[in-house]
This record gives C-alpha cells, structure tokens and sequence, in this order.
C-alpha cells in the first residue's frame, strides 16, 4: 500500500466479531447516500453527484506492516487498534479512490 495516500480506521477493540456484508454495504449507502452504486467487472463503483468515483473493497480483515499500523494508532489514539479499513487515492477501472472495509 501506498502509505503515503492512505488513511487508515481502527477501532480500540481487539475483538473479532464478523459483520456481515449487507451490513457494511449498507453503512456505504448510508455515507453516501447521494451516491449511485454499480457493478463494473464485478466490482462495486459508486459514483458521486460531482462524477467522482470511488470502488469498494469488503475484506475478512486487514492486514498492516508494523510501520503502517503505527499511523493507523496515531491517526486514532490507539495502540494496536484492528484496523476497520482505510481509503486511499488509487487509478484504475475509472476510478480515483478505493475504500476497503473489514468485517473484523
């Protein structure tokens, strides 16, 4: 990853408790609400009223180097904190952005 362009979410439980996909798909609904969801090779696009494009990326978990959950922790004041997802500038499939969102 390009640590450079990401940003990173934790959260300060070290639980893992699976959420399921509809529910993280409708977390992005709700974030986005103005924005419209597609299928582009089967990979989900949403598109924005400004013709921003981003994709979404749902994982099991995320998995960090040492360096990269070190900015993670101090980006949210935590310590070892299970990253939830980050977002990060990206080009390809026609879009500028890609979301990636733990089930963890």
């Amino acid at each position: 990853m390009n640590q450079k362009n990401t940003q990173y979410s934790t959260a300060k439980t070290t639980q893992e408790a699976i959420r399921p996909r509809a529910e993280i798909e409708a977390e992005i609904r709700t974030a986005f609400p103005n924005g419209t969801i597609t299928y582009e090779n089967g990979v989900p696009v949403v598109t924005l009223p400004n013709g921003a494009k981003f994709q979404y990326s749902i994982r099991k978990n995320i998995i960090v180097n040492a360096r990269e959950q070190k900015k993670a922790d101090s980006a949210h004041g935590t310590s070892g904190g299970v990253i939830q997802g980050f977002w990060q500038k990206f080009s390809g499939n026609g879009v500028q952005r890609l979301l990636a969102v733990a089930q963890n």
